[in-house]
């Protein structure tokens, strides 16, 4: 099974002293068919969370800041639908400040249960073995292909690899790094296939499965986007 997917837009701007010092515009999906309820649920969690995020931390930075030459802080934020078959619903929400690139969040989900799906699973490795092909794949770069990339890279790959970063696409697991993490912010996400996505990969429960998806949104409270 699939589910229908439509989408619902808000723009909004949030002001101080008068004056349109961000300017948002979230792009959010709404699901139908059996678990959407709870697909629906987390969907809204995180673009509250966003919401929270620009009200509280960006607009004091925003109203500080000069405004002499430039209008407001550009947020944007949207979904895309990866895979949506009988196997993995996968989703990437691109959360972008400003003019700096944007940092993507992935999240994978049964669409018999409603649950996210394990990405250790998906990718039919964990986090050691992951690594290594990540690694191995920018060692067979030349050129400008592989000088991108900081010099440390490996050390960078263990540290910052995550299994949530992860999304499938046309039966294919790839796994990401967002700009900043192993190259320059200006090279953008670093992308890296991973073979074929295992099909029948078990889900989680509701609490890990909730925590798993939530903890790139917090993430963005933490270290902003951009």
């Amino acid at each position: 099974m699939s589910y229908e997917i439509s989408f619902t837009n808000a723009d909004f701007e949030l002001r101080h002293g008068g004056k349109a010092c961000v300017s948002c515009r979230f792009s959010r999906p709404v699901f139908a068919g059996p678990g959407a309820r709870r697909l629906n649920l987390y969907c809204s969690r995180f673009f509250a969370v966003l919401k929270c995020f620009c009200q509280k931390r960006l607009l004091p930075l925003a109203a500080e800041a000069p405004q002499s030459g430039r209008g407001p802080v550009a947020v944007r934020a949207g979904c895309a639908v990866m895979s949506n078959d009988e196997g993995c619903l996968s989703l990437c929400f691109d959360v972008s400040l400003g003019k700096g690139p944007p940092r993507r969040y992935a999240s994978n989900w049964d669409p018999e249960t409603g649950f996210p799906l394990s990405a250790r699973r998906i990718a039919g490795a964990g986090r050691g073995a992951l690594a290594a092909r990540v690694a191995e794949q920018i060692d067979g770069r030349s050129g400008p292909g592989r000088s991108i990339y900081y010099k440390d890279y490996k050390r960078l790959i263990k540290r910052r690899l995550s299994l949530d970063n992860l999304f499938v696409r046309d039966g294919r697991a790839y796994i990401f790094f967002q700009p900043g993490e192993l190259a320059p912010p200006l090279e953008g996400l670093q992308l890296f296939p991973l073979g074929p996505a295992r099909r029948g990969a078990s889900n989680r429960g509701k609490k890990a499965a909730e925590k798993s998806f939530l903890n790139g949104v917090l993430h963005i409270v933490k270290r902003p986007p951009g």
